[in-house]
């Protein structure tokens, strides 16, 4: 057989594999991802799977041309030749098949990632505008421009508590758990409801609501021992003061039945005790929730004092600096934050015991009390008597420890050293010297003859 006659059978056989033959699911494989390649891909995916399928082409002839061959005994080192020549373009082949899968893989893999991007963005678009939404239904309408005698009025402060409790605004007061803030609220209420004195200063007279959400089982009890504490006739309370049980002012039907109670009322005092547990909010650090739950309470009472009892957060609770727990969009909204805790450095000379509170709206205390002057009130104590626990204020002036220390150690006038105070006190020389070095009470004298330095009560 002569050439032309080979080539004839070579090209009949590529042919008959072209067209009579299946394709193995490989190949469909391989058929699919070109057409994804071709409707899809880059220039240069669609350019190198060009190349793969020439590549393919090639070995199919180089495959044909080898059957051809040996059909007319082509010799071994012919059919050794064909076959390196097969295996270098399926080895070809196969490399390019590899990147073209891997570089579609990553395509596919980028489209699924920006496409998640994509669902992610819109839902934080949404979050954000569900979250203005909340915030602009806390608007209560539009501003304008104030006469000069609207400005004097604004300016104008009216006190339940001079000093202490705003009328007309809303204050929480600050404290760890089981300290003392529920008593606080209660003889604060006491006081208002029958217009005597709280913490020294005058009240101003009006009825009281408490809204519980905790401790309404024991509210009789902690009314009774505070009234004989203060030498008062319980029921002199009986129609100044009313309790409100439970609810959420989130909640827009428990709020709803809660305003009408506060209408009927008209209360110059609403305390609501305490902040978790009536708030209803899901999450404490969320400031659009926290401050629509902010707002609420604020609309309820507008013209009275409102004080909302709220915990610390764990970081200060046993501080002297308790700070608000939850949002910080709480304390910014409100003019006044009260602080209490314990007073471990003041103590009211002839009382018999050391466990004493202050009060504070002082910055330096986690308080606040805008545009007038912050304060820390120290003297405040629970005591007990046989109806139960209830807050007392003690206003003789509290001495630091200190102070006390050396009043029970040193006799005013008399000079005396460290050792001679180690002798006589039992305590360490470490403690004496930073006693006299504490207190207000004491004077160095240093020696001028190179001996130990002497110190003088002075009053």
């Amino acid at each position: 057989m002569n050439d032309d006659d080979y080539m004839a059978a070579l090209d009949a056989a590529i042919a008959a594999e072209g067209t009579n033959r299946e394709l193995t699911p490989q190949e469909l494989g391989e058929q699919r991802r070109a057409d994804r390649i071709e409707k899809y891909g880059t220039a240069d995916e669609r350019a190198a799977e060009r190349n793969a399928v020439a590549h393919n082409n090639r070995v199919m002839v180089a495959r044909m041309e080898f059957e051809t061959r040996d059909a007319w005994n082509e010799t071994p080192e012919e059919t050794k030749e064909i076959e390196t020549v097969i295996a270098q373009a399926e080895a070809v082949v196969e490399a390019e098949a590899k990147a073209l899968d891997m570089t579609v893989a990553e395509m596919e893999q980028t489209k699924r990632t920006e496409n998640a991007i994509a669902n992610r963005v819109h839902q934080l678009e949404i979050d954000q505008e569900a979250r203005r939404r909340v915030a602009a239904k806390n608007y209560d309408g539009l501003g304008g421009l104030l006469s000069w005698e609207d400005l004097e009025d604004v300016g104008a402060m009216n006190w339940l508590v001079p000093g202490w409790i705003p009328m007309g605004e809303t204050c929480f007061l600050v404290a760890k758990r089981n300290l003392g803030k529920s008593m606080f609220s209660f003889a604060l209420g006491f006081s208002v409801a029958l217009g005597l004195p709280f913490l020294d200063q005058p009240t101003t007279k009006g009825k009281v609501l408490f809204v519980l959400g905790e401790g309404s089982r024991g509210f009789i009890k902690r009314l009774k021992s505070w009234a004989l504490a203060n030498s008062v006739n319980p029921n002199d309370l009986r129609d100044q003061v009313a309790v409100y049980k439970g609810g959420k002012i989130n909640n827009d039907e428990s709020l709803a039945d809660m305003q009408k109670e506060i209408d009927r009322l008209d209360p110059s005092l609403v305390v609501f005790d305490t902040y978790s547990s009536l708030s209803g909010v899901v999450n404490e650090i969320d400031a659009a929730e926290n401050a629509e739950v902010l707002n609420r309470i604020k609309r309820t009472a507008p013209d009275a004092a409102v004080l909302v009892l709220a915990h610390p957060n764990a970081e200060s609770e046993n501080t002297t600096a308790p700070r608000l727990r939850g949002s910080s969009v709480l304390s910014s909204n409100v003019d006044t934050v009260i602080t209490m805790f314990k007073d471990k450095n003041r103590v009211v000379p002839g009382m018999p015991f050391d466990e004493w509170l202050a009060i504070s709206t002082a910055e330096a205390h986690a308080g606040k009390q805008k545009d007038e002057s912050n304060k820390t009130l120290h003297g405040l104590a629970v005591l007990a008597n046989s109806e139960g626990a209830y807050l007392d204020y003690v206003s003789a002036t509290p001495m630091s420890v200190s102070d006390r220390w050396v009043s029970g150690n040193l006799t005013v006038g008399a000079m005396v050293t460290v050792k001679a105070l180690v002798a006589a006190s039992g305590a360490s020389a470490n403690t004496v010297r930073n006693h006299l070095k504490d207190s207000t009470l004491v004077t160095a004298w240093p020696s001028t003859s190179g001996g130990p330095t002497e110190y003088r009560r002075d009053r």
